[in-house]
């Protein structure tokens, strides 16, 4: 199993100096799916404010983050130490590698409208509908995605998120931050996340139990 850290060198790029808002007004409580994720997009945006008010680089502080990222990096090698290396390595011991690769080419075909839209977004409109052509066809002939037919059919995957529709419309990426479990990322990754965890398969099923269990065979997927 190949060793992925949670973290590389602790770096960051200049971003623009924060303005100070107003803070919402609480929201209801949640009665449905639909207002939790609005909920989740909401209290993400609101960190991601809060935390460019005292996050941005300068030349005196080029990485004003590092306290905090060195915590997150920290706990990060406790999950994967004690939680998710034990359990990817009892799922590669236990899994046939063609099942594996079926789950992993599943999981990855659910993303492949996603990344359609936002290739399409970034201007990539042949790319974009390529993405698009490439669910359908391994969503039908590849049997819900669990073969990659698309791929020997010149339709490759891309795999594009929010984060990069930001960087192609000049968003700068902003000081360096580790997240919790997600690991190295910058503060327009973490703008973007919400937007991307709406989008994504698990976000689209009502029930919760079906939710969880996508997530958690996505993150065992990942490490494994």
């Amino acid at each position: 199993m190949s060793s992925k850290p949670f973290v590389q060198s602790f770096h960051c790029e200049p971003c623009p100096t924060a303005r100070r808002g107003t803070r919402p007004e609480g929201t209801a409580e949640v009665g449905t799916a639909h207002q939790g994720r609005g909920t989740t997009v909401s209290m993400a945006l609101l960190l991601t404010s809060c935390v460019a008010l005292w996050g941005c680089a300068t030349p005196q502080r080029p990485d004003p983050l590092e306290a905090m990222n060195r915590k997150t990096f920290a706990l990060n090698e406790g999950l994967d130490k004690f939680v998710l290396k034990p359990v990817a390595t009892a799922y590669e011991a236990t899994v046939p590698i063609p099942v594996r690769t079926g789950v992993s080419n599943f999981l990855s075909n659910l993303g492949d409208p996603w990344s359609g839209v936002n290739l399409i977004l970034q201007g990539r409109l042949k790319d974009g509908f390529s993405d698009f052509g490439r669910f359908g066809t391994n969503t039908t002939v590849g049997l819900l995605g669990v073969v990659d037919v698309a791929s020997g059919w010149g339709m490759p995957r891309h795999g594009e998120r929010f984060d990069g529709t930001l960087r192609t419309w000049g968003v700068a990426g902003g000081a360096y931050l580790v997240l919790p479990l997600f690991g190295p990322s910058d503060l327009r990754g973490l703008a973007a996340w919400p937007i991307d965890s709406v989008a994504s398969a698990a976000s689209q099923v009502d029930d919760a139990g079906v939710a969880n269990a996508l997530t958690m065979v996505s993150i065992v997927d990942r490490r494994a």
